[in-house]
């Protein structure tokens, strides 16, 4: 038996920094690079579990899985490979939700799982003369650790859809899903859920949780979730010292609607083109500073409301029947304003001064409704929304390749979370 689910990226096209209080919501748009998991049984029943991810150097990791602990631990086998906190942590949840601890289930078959991502998620070295294009999962001569991300939400795909199909693939193993292997909302909801708590686990801090949002649920407006609700459950992926009760805590967490989100499409006469700036950016670092600044100032909460009413009239104006170009345009660049000024007030490279010299020249193509610096801003990438006409598009990415930003090969996608039959 082998499953293979795939999970989309993310851009926050609006609500940066304000997505992290669950009580504003940030316009997220899912994009078609996509990350994708296969996991196989095999007819072993020694309790083990092999991870490959062939895009990298030495990404191989084996588990073993101690049934008799409580909760069920899962241990890497050789000291000599690199950790992977994403991948442990996300089968200690899994584990831990599907199975009750005491001795291994009948049903148990080894697992071998197989991790690929679509090439946009990472700066890719430049194509050999006598190729006309990337392989689809190219491999980059590298560490995992040491590859250059674009900043379109690899670990949420990679979690979401790993648990996915390692839950899936169990699911069937157990009798609990005996028909072909379905996603539907009750399911989709679990897989939500045990991926935020994983993500936020491995990463070491509860954060807004709007990538791992858009892996499972595509396009959407997304609120954050109250993170007392998952604190206690957060564990460290060597020791993963809990306590005996914890299984049943898991589950019942698991099993709640957490925040409900609401679908989100694009209007087909509008275009999302992203742009790859190769600069990168320490989000965590660049969120510690903005937080630091609004505790120490009360000015903060002003600027946030007024941010956040841009923000929420963009959401209307593109759910509405009546979609007004200038009022768009005009929301776009009042946010644009705004974190300009939080820029300055944060000390905070939110849109760095050689990022607003690209912008303020895509703004003036005619056509262009809303330009930015997506999520937490810096220098990982830009977005630009404009009418979908084939000139204005060829102008745009004529702007970005003489300032040296390369056009990403990625589009926004309404589906979310999804099982792929036939997978090569």
């Amino acid at each position: 038996m082998n499953i293979t689910c795939s999970a989309p990226g993310k851009v926050l096209l609006a609500g940066g920094y304000i997505v992290l209080d669950p009580q504003y919501s940030g316009l997220v748009v899912g994009l078609d690079a996509k990350g994708y998991a296969t996991t196989t049984t095999s007819s072993s029943r020694q309790g083990l579990i092999h991870v490959n991810s062939p895009q990298f150097i030495d990404a191989e990791w084996s588990y073993t899985v101690d049934w008799h602990s409580s909760p069920i631990q899962v241990f890497q086998q050789n000291d000599k490979q690199s950790p992977n906190p994403f991948v442990q942590l996300a089968l200690f949840y899994v584990l831990n939700y599907i199975f009750p601890s005491g001795k291994q289930p009948e049903d148990w078959r080894d697992l071998n799982v197989i991790i690929q991502v679509d090439n946009s998620y990472y700066h890719q070295p430049e194509l050999p003369k006598d190729l006309h294009s990337y392989p689809k999962f190219n491999f980059l001569n590298c560490k995992l650790h040491e590859v250059k991300k674009t900043g379109l939400g690899s670990s949420a795909a990679m979690i979401t859809s790993f648990i996915s199909s390692v839950f899936l693939t169990l699911s069937q193993l157990t009798g609990k899903d005996s028909a072909q292997p379905q996603l539907t909302i009750p399911t989709k909801t679990i897989i939500h859920n045990l991926s935020q708590i994983a993500h936020c686990a491995a990463q070491g801090k509860v954060g807004s949780g709007f990538d791992v949002g858009a892996a499972v649920w595509g396009s959407c407006i997304y609120r954050r979730f109250d993170p007392q609700l998952i604190q206690h459950l957060l564990v460290d992926p060597t020791y993963q010292l809990t306590g005996e009760h914890f299984s049943g805590d898991l589950r019942q967490v698991v099993q709640k609607e957490w925040s409900p989100v609401k679908p989100f499409t694009l209007p087909s006469h509008y275009r999302l083109l992203m742009g790859d700036v190769a600069g990168g950016s320490g989000t965590p670092g660049m969120v510690k500073k903005v937080q630091k600044w609004q505790k120490e100032n009360k000015d903060s909460e002003k600027l946030f409301n007024d941010l956040y009413s841009h923000v929420s009239a963009l959401q209307h104006l593109f759910m509405s029947a009546t979609k007004s170009s200038t009022d768009l345009r005009n929301h776009f660049q009042s946010i644009r304003k705004i974190l300009q000024s939080l820029t300055s007030l944060a000390n905070v490279d939110i849109e760095p001064e050689a990022q607003s010299k690209v912008l303020d020249k895509l703004e003036a193509i005619d056509g262009v409704v809303g330009t930015g610096v997506p999520g937490a801003g810096g220098f990982d990438a830009q977005f630009c929304v404009l009418q979908n006409d084939k000139h204005q598009i060829e102008k745009v990415i004529d702007l970005w390749n003489s300032c040296g930003v390369t056009p990403m090969q990625v589009g926004p996608t309404d589906a979310g979370l999804s099982v792929v039959d036939n997978f090569l």
